[in-house]
């Protein structure tokens, strides 16, 4: 007779069917079982999150000891990181003398045309400023200058803040009072020029562009129906200034990410559309330049504002994890033992075993350090020099220094500076073509050791030009224009090919002082 079917037994419990015994047993080692693994499972999670916090912590630890070591060795001069980082520097200098080879302009990190002097209310900007990454010649029939503009201003708590902006900059043949034309945006921060009037074009212009001036009247004649037209088909970001000679241009917002050619062209065009009968009412020369307009310390558009903390936070918050990582990792490789120790109910991790730290000297090949080869000759020598390209040599022949014309200072007023014309004829006797801006590998020295870099206008073929093109053979006569303050006695020039760049420096030495 079958037995009927009874309950099946719940696990854990204490009843059971008679003559079961070891079912209780049964239970408890599942029971046990079921806890090992779930211990098993969160000694596996343990384990994981103990390789990324080691993982993170010394990758931090080692980007620090890193950036340390590479301070002190360059600190201590050590050849291999100086040459490194001096590789880095030309790459990037490079990169900026492509693109002065592109536009047809010569390139200068420095300020050699004391633009930050100018009369414009821009470079009054800040607590602080200056100016550099100059490209500056010709670009359709007039002088033009494009160079990044920096400005510190207080309102941080951590000190000042330094901004820029990739500024472009012509001559025009005209004698104009200041004006200022802003584009209106809702989040950007107009600014009260002290000295200069608001002007006003009608509700549909107002509404676009801001216009202010020290001389309403003719502001209205420079901001003609013409020029008001074609302002109303721009981006509002732009911002233009016309004083005396002069005419900027540049965007808000926008910094080292500008296309060169566009500002460029922005500003030649704004010129473009200045009527050409306040061109003739008001010739260059016939008033002195506007003084600068003072504005203070220029305030940030609320964007940039809230993009300045937004940046803030993030590096703070980097900062503060890698720390966290790093205090973890250290944690977690020297105290698990002891943790193990103290509770042995708890279970233990397993450390990270990482091999010692350790940093030795890369095993790379550099070039030695020293300084560029120079050669001696007096004027109307030449000297053969080498390229940085194999098989790029040129032989440069200084014909001497010519000094430009000096008119008589205006009575009350300082001297105007000197002028002088390095004389110069380059050939190609390498046996590649040799694309070169002579200007930026020049220096003219004086007696005092002061040194002076030419304008980057300078003028061969005949025609001002910022760069030479010479086929194997070929050569070419033209001169360099230097300006220097009143009084200075040119004792030296030095040129090095590939706009400063190549391996050897020629050196010419002034046997008398230049006449004039």
């Amino acid at each position: 007779m079958r037995k009927p079917h009874g309950k099946t037994p719940i696990l854990g419990s204490s009843r059971s069917r008679p003559g079961h015994a070891g079912c209780p047993a049964r239970s408890v080692v599942v029971e046990s079982a079921g806890v090992e693994s779930a211990e098993g499972a969160g000694g596996v999670k343990a384990s994981v999150w103990s390789i990324i916090v080691g993982v993170f912590g010394f990758a931090a630890l080692a980007l620090a000891l890193l950036a340390i070591l590479w301070a002190v060795l360059m600190w201590l001069k050590f050849p291999p990181v100086v040459g490194l980082t001096r590789r880095l520097e030309q790459r990037r200098l490079r990169r900026k003398q492509a693109v002065a080879l592109r536009l047809g302009l010569g390139y200068s990190e420095q300020d050699p045309f004391d633009l930050v002097d100018l009369p414009l209310s821009l470079m009054s900007w800040g607590v602080k400023r200056w100016i550099g990454d100059v490209y500056a010649g010709q670009w359709r029939g007039r002088d033009v200058y494009l160079f990044r503009f920096l400005y510190t201003e207080p309102g941080s708590r951590y000190g000042n803040v330094t901004y820029t902006h990739q500024v472009a900059l012509t001559k025009i043949d005209a004698a104009l009072p200041h004006v200022v034309i802003d584009g209106v945006q809702l989040t950007k921060v107009e600014q009260k020029l002290r000295g200069a009037q608001e002007v006003s074009f009608g509700e549909e212009f107002d509404h676009s562009w801001r216009v202010q001036s020290t001389d309403p009247e003719l502001a209205r004649e420079i901001v003609d129906a013409n020029v008001q037209r074609w302002l109303l088909g721009l981006d509002h970001r732009w911002r233009f200034e016309v004083s005396g000679p002069y005419v900027l241009a540049f965007q808000e917002a926008v910094t080292h990410l500008a296309d060169e050619r566009a500002l460029i062209d922005m500003v030649s065009d704004l010129a473009d559309h200045v009527p050409w009968i306040l061109t003739q009412q008001h010739p260059a020369g016939s008033a002195p330049d506007p003084d600068p307009l003072p504005v203070g310390p220029a305030p940030r558009p609320q964007r940039e504002r809230r993009r300045g903390r937004t940046v803030n936070r993030v590096l703070a918050g980097v900062l503060t994890i890698g720390g966290l990582f790093a205090v973890g990792a250290l944690l977690q490789q020297f105290g698990d033992e002891d943790i193990g120790n103290v509770h042995p109910s708890l279970p233990v991790v397993p450390s990270l075993s990482f091999p010692p730290f350790s940093i030795a000297p890369p095993s790379l090949a550099f070039p030695s350090i020293s300084p560029t080869e120079t050669f001696t000759a007096s004027p109307g020598e030449a000297l053969t020099l080498a390229g940085f390209r194999p098989g790029e040599e040129i032989t440069v022949t200084f014909r001497g220094l010519e000094p430009g014309p000096h008119p008589s200072p205006l009575p009350g007023r300082r001297p105007p500076p000197d002028h002088y014309a390095a004389l110069l004829t380059i050939e190609n006797t390498g046996s590649i073509r040799y694309e070169d801006a002579p200007a930026n590998g020049a220096i003219l020295v004086d007696a005092h050791g002061r040194r002076y870099a030419p304008s980057p206008a300078s003028v061969f073929h005949g025609r001002s030009t910022a760069v030479i093109h010479l086929a194997p053979g070929e050569s070419v006569k033209g001169y360099l224009w230097f300006e220097v303050p009143s009084g200075t006695r040119p004792a030296i020039l030095l040129l090095t090919p590939d706009s400063g760049l190549g391996p050897q420096t020629g050196r010419w030495e002034l046997r008398t002082e230049p006449s004039g």
